[in-house]
């Protein structure tokens, strides 16, 4: 008849077909979340007086939380364009004052360790018996270890501290409401809890550092995720796997865990004058 109209269905196949299309068209379409987006704050609206009285709230609750000796394992992940790499690490601590870092090798011989103290920082290399030490400032830490930083912020940012006594400005900046420490440190937290999501400082004249935190469990002591960046080119990457809040005392140095027997050959490279 030539006056009804007819209606022609596509093979299933075709349909099939034309729908995956059409979902691969809005997925290239849709936006790519940056680590910035990952981090940020869930829920804006609360005042700067309760930014601010939750973020305290959670340094103080980190405080009374962070034991006398811990010990962290997991694994670190270091983008630099002269010495790349990813390694599995313990880190030994007392409170957030001194930090015996490990990093193992893909046998896990010990490929790394250092030691971050209030005045040197002191790589050790057991198997040629020598000991590095140079001051703990970033200069220091940079030419150990290539991560331009100061030792005492390096812990800081790890443990997710921060110094949050007075005076301290609630400033509007991109992202959400900032936190800026009277050290001139930008944090961003979340309102309900106070848990820092990122923060930045000064790593050195003419260089930042950032720092992002992901979270998991809401009473989680660390984070699933740090991810600190160094100016343009170095990016360090912690993956806690386990925390242990009972570990043994840390020695306050590297004599002491070697013992008076050990012999090391003591080089000072960078020794103040």
């Amino acid at each position: 008849m030539s006056g009804e109209k007819r209606i022609v269905r596509m093979p299933r196949a075709a349909r099939l077909a034309l729908a995956l299309m059409v979902l691969l068209g809005l997925a290239a379409c849709a936006p790519v979340a940056s680590i910035n987006d990952s981090f940020r704050a869930a829920k804006p609206g609360a005042s700067p007086d309760q930014l601010l009285e939750q973020a305290r709230a959670w340094q103080v609750n980190r405080d009374r939380e962070l034991p006398e000796y811990w010990i962290l394992k997991g694994v670190l992940d270091i983008d630099h364009p002269e010495n790349g790499r990813r390694n599995s690490v313990m880190l030994h601590g007392h409170s957030s004052e001194r930090l015996r870092m490990i990093v193992y090798g893909p046998f896990r011989q010990v490929a790394l360790e250092v030691w971050l103290g209030d005045q040197w920082v002191d790589r050790v290399d057991a198997g040629n018996a020598t000991v590095t030490s140079v001051p703990a400032d970033a200069f220091g830490l940079a030419y150990l270890t290539g991560l331009e930083l100061h030792p005492r912020v390096l812990i800081n940012i790890l443990l997710g501290v921060v110094d949050l006594r007075d005076p301290v400005q609630v400033q509007q900046q991109p992202g959400g409401l900032f936190l800026k420490t009277a050290a001139g440190e930008m944090l961003l937290v979340t309102p309900e809890t106070g848990r820092p999501l990122r923060r930045q400082g000064e790593a050195r004249p003419g260089m930042q550092y950032h720092a992002y935190y992901e979270w998991g469990s809401e009473r989680g002591i660390l984070p699933e995720r740090i991810v600190v960046k160094l100016g343009e080119k170095t990016t360090l990457t912690l993956i806690p796997k386990s925390w242990n809040p009972h570990a043994d005392d840390l020695p306050a140095d590297w004599r002491a865990a070697y013992g008076k027997k050990a012999k090391f050959n003591h080089v000072m490279p960078l020794r103040r004058r």
